[in-house]
């Protein structure tokens, strides 16, 4: 331990040497000035700056390109912040300056590239250059599942972690509005829990009484919209039929309203990997739809989305 103490305190030591300390501070600079110019990458800068150290003693060189590192790393997320000029990735260029084009009508869709969603959100919400409308954002899955007659809707699997009754409304007007763009004229909306009983404990289920009242009382437009509902209720007719439930949708569901991201989430994923479902999906609610695919989606979904985002742009 002693001697580890030691070993330590000749590092320190050795790190505050005038030329180690200067090496740090001009690799850092300029590691900071390579995040913050669009399109070069930390990893970039450090195989740029590997060729200059070849001859440098093993140790300078090492610590010279690990702050060269950090350096372009701070460099290009202080950049986006302070000027509006996005560093690295290079993809954050398109994040932001995509969203001017689209707030001046210049753009039909987003799409998210590999770029985090929590990222692409975040510029899509800003007062200046994003996207936003007055309308929630919330996301809307299309699936077209093996055996049914019809495409089911779900939302929202994506966006609105656990929301209250007042965006639980948003996401239903939502969903309502992008299956009334497809042609559907009078969706069935089955707003889901455990079970179609009410209880005072299950927040599902009382906020999903109090939507299919408001609905009745005109909230929604163009729908029906019934809940709670267990799901074998709401897509199985013949659940319906042996559990004698009494509802308008009765195993014909067009829409699916879950009642939290983690419960959709786990719902479209297993629909996609179980059930063999082909699934497209946006965020809507913006001024354009916006697609934040999921790395794992494969080619096909991925089209499928951007053909969605198409045919929503057209029908505005």
């Amino acid at each position: 331990m002693v001697e580890g103490f030691q070993l330590w305190i000749q590092g320190i030591v050795g790190f505050m040497r005038p030329k180690i300390l200067f090496d740090v501070l001009w690799s850092t600079q300029l590691g900071i000035i390579v995040g913050m110019l669009p399109g070069l990458t930390a990893t970039m800068g450090v195989a740029l700056m590997t060729t200059l150290t070849f001859k440098m003693e093993t140790s300078n060189a090492v610590l010279i390109l690990v702050c060269m590192y950090v350096g372009a790393i701070y460099g290009g997320s202080r950049s986006a912040i302070l000027l509006n000029i996005p560093g690295t990735p290079a993809n954050a260029a398109t994040a932001v300056d995509g969203y001017p084009l689209a707030r001046q009508g210049r753009a039909d869709a987003v799409v998210k590239g590999r770029l985090k969603t929590d990222e692409l959100l975040s510029e899509v919400l800003d007062r200046h250059t994003g996207v936003r409308d007055k309308k929630l954002l919330t996301h809307v899955g299309l699936f077209e599942i093996p055996g049914y007659d019809r495409l089911i809707y779900v939302s929202d699997t994506g966006v609105v972690l656990y929301p209250s009754i007042w965006q639980k409304l948003e996401i239903i007007r939502n969903a309502v509005d992008v299956a009334h763009r497809l042609g559907l004229a009078e969706p069935k909306v089955a707003i889901l829990g455990a079970f179609e009983i009410v209880h005072p404990k299950s927040t599902a289920s009382v906020d999903a009484l109090a939507l299919a009242r408001m609905a009745d009382e005109g909230w929604v437009k163009g729908a029906v919209v019934d809940g709670p509902l267990a799901l074998d209720i709401a897509i199985s007719p013949a659940s319906a039929r042996i559990k004698k439930a009494r509802t308008r949708i009765a195993g014909e569901a067009d829409v699916l309203i879950v009642p939290s991201v983690p419960a959709g989430n786990i719902a479209a994923k297993g629909m996609l990997y179980f059930g063999g479902a082909r699934m497209a999906g946006l965020v809507v609610g913006a001024q354009v739809p916006i697609i934040i695919n999921s790395r794992a989606d494969n080619a096909e979904t991925r089209l499928l989305s951007m053909a969605l985002a198409s045919v929503l742009a057209a029908s505005e």
